[in-house]
């Protein structure tokens, strides 16, 4: 075996015996817990149990936190899929996003504005509370959110699609407070 060889070797053996531990040192992943809701039961994929600050909600399984559980036991704040996202907070305090965006024009290519946005509201009951759940729509773009009447609870979302501005109104609905 020639010097470059017994190097590349060398340096080949240290990079996986590194590698290996690496992986070793790594915390272990906590399997989400799933959501019992008899609603969500036959639905696909498998929901997931999200505990936020004094009450719980579910999402589907491919959803993703945007960032690791607190020492408290809280769960990330925002949730991700492909083509959207929510945010639950109090209400008062969150910070809404807003998803459409206004380009700037050219001169020489004027294009036409995009429709304005339309906003639907309507009331319902979620676990025992009256909320205020609404849709607003423009250019493509979905903002949806939910807000507990006399309780610091928001839900907001931003959406790409119809479908998944729908879904998101559905994770609103699983929101369940401890019993008191």
């Amino acid at each position: 075996m020639s010097n470059v060889q017994l190097r590349l070797a060398f340096h080949l053996a240290l990079s996986t015996a590194a590698g290996s531990a690496g992986v070793a040192a790594q915390e272990p992943t906590q399997e989400p817990e799933p959501c019992n809701l008899v609603e969500l039961a036959e639905l696909e994929p498998p929901w997931r149990l999200v505990r936020a600050e004094g009450f719980t909600l579910c999402v589907p399984g491919d959803w993703h936190p945007t960032s690791k559980r607190s020492a408290k036991g809280i769960d990330a704040r925002t949730w991700r899929v492909h083509g959207g996202e929510i945010t639950w907070g109090s209400a008062g305090v969150e910070r809404a996003k807003v998803p459409f965006v206004v380009s700037g024009a050219s001169r020489r290519r004027m294009q036409p504005l995009p429709p304005p946005a339309t906003t639907e509201s309507s009331k319902e009951e979620i676990a025992g509370h009256v909320v205020e759940l609404s849709l607003t729509s423009a250019g493509g773009s979905y903002m949806t959110r939910v807000v507990w009447q006399g309780m610091p609870v928001t839900i907001s979302g931003t959406a790409f699609t119809p479908a998944l501005a729908t879904l998101q109104h559905a994770i609103y609905r699983t929101v369940r407070f401890p019993a008191q």
